[in-house]
């Protein structure tokens, strides 16, 4: 993105509740990961970037200071109100052209973590809603609800954007997509395990992915191994996987909620840890060169802290697709709210090593 549609992003967003960010240089984290655990929630507008009109995340974007960014629709489309996050398709001007994706990510680039997100989804015909993980290089991780069918939910898993439809989907029951529910990815490099409500409908493994497969390089796994963002979008797919057209005459729009994101970042032994990889702490809090705290005598610590990501867009799991890329914003809270502690190390190469506390 040029430094006018920077200056030009920034201004739209200064106008409005969202707030604006000046973008700096440089954007290591889609590449490195940057991933920190907590749980997001939309209680601080202040912590939503919206990059409309840009589709997509800016490449100077600043982590550091959001937890979502709005990349498609706008606030007229991504509301947040009474902290929830309210994803709105809207009735078309023509009505014979679809109409535009609303979509937003969690600001992080994760790669492995267990993301569980609360959310609904839209029951109505032709209308898909997704919770997805998307890198730039197109591994991606699905759950989609089709409007045509208000009692079920789709999983899938992708490969470097190769198309390869209908082979590495399920379909899994859930009471009411209308209502709130928890839709977890539980990505290690050993597998992926999709949960509803914290029960597990699915694990998908490299080997198991890779024998399905006919597309696959040789030498490879079909299997996602890149960092990834975690977006949320709402489109219209009017295809018969999704319910048939949209019937414009009878509704003026669609909507998905979200409530909170959960993130639990994995290192790279597929443990738990409070952030990975190492530098995604240092790189997004101001709070470990501005007030560095020490550990408490238990070991223990409080404090505040924050964290964000970006993200692309996404396939349907029966082939039809959607475009764009992803967004996010919110507040950390609970086991995200990290306290650093930085350690110098005596010797020619000093290390600085900062750690979560809960």
């Amino acid at each position: 993105m040029g430094r006018k549609s920077a200056i030009a992003v920034s201004l739209l967003a200064a106008a409005t509740s969202v707030s604006a960010v000046t973008l700096p240089t440089g954007n290591p984290d889609k590449n490195d990961g940057y991933c920190l655990s907590g749980t997001y929630t939309f209680a601080n507008k202040d912590r939503v970037f919206d990059a409309t009109p840009h589709v997509g995340v800016p490449d100077n974007f600043d982590y550091s200071k959001y937890d979502f960014v709005i990349q498609n629709g706008g606030q007229k489309n991504f509301r947040i109100a009474n902290n929830v996050a309210t994803l709105a398709l809207t009735k078309p001007a023509n009505i014979s052209a679809p109409a535009d994706i609303t979509k937003g990510s969690l600001a992080q680039w994760i790669k492995y973590g267990k993301v569980t997100a609360k959310m609904t989804a839209a029951a109505v015909p032709g209308v898909v809603t997704t919770f997805i993980s998307m890198s730039e290089r197109g591994d991606e991780i699905d759950w989609e609800a089709v409007g045509g069918d208000a009692n079920s939910i789709q999983s899938n898993v992708f490969y470097k954007a190769i198309v390869e439809f209908q082979v590495h989907g399920g379909v899994h029951n859930v009471t009411d997509i209308t209502k709130f529910h928890e839709y977890t990815i539980d990505w290690k490099s050993t597998g992926i395990t999709f949960a509803i409500d914290g029960v597990p409908v699915r694990t998908a493994t490299p080997a198991g992915e890779t024998a399905k497969s006919k597309a696959v390089p040789p030498g490879e796994q079909w299997f996602p191994t890149t960092p990834s963002m975690f977006q949320f979008s709402i489109w219209q797919s009017d295809s018969e996987w999704a319910g048939g057209k949209v019937d414009w005459t009878k509704t003026n729009e669609a909507v998905s909620q979200i409530e909170s994101v959960t993130v639990e970042c994995y290192d790279d032994k597929n443990q738990p840890v409070k952030y990975w990889p190492a530098s995604a702490l240092a790189r997004s809090q101001t709070a470990v060169k501005d007030a560095p705290k020490p550990a408490s005598p238990d070991g223990k610590g409080t404090g505040t802290g924050t964290g964000t990501g970006t993200g692309t867009g996404q396939k349907g799991s029966s082939g039809s697709n959607s475009n764009g890329s992803k967004t996010g914003s919110g507040a950390i809270s609970g086991a995200a709210a990290p306290v650093a502690s930085i350690l110098s190390v005596l010797g020619a190469a000093a290390a600085s090593i900062a750690a979560f506390f809960i």
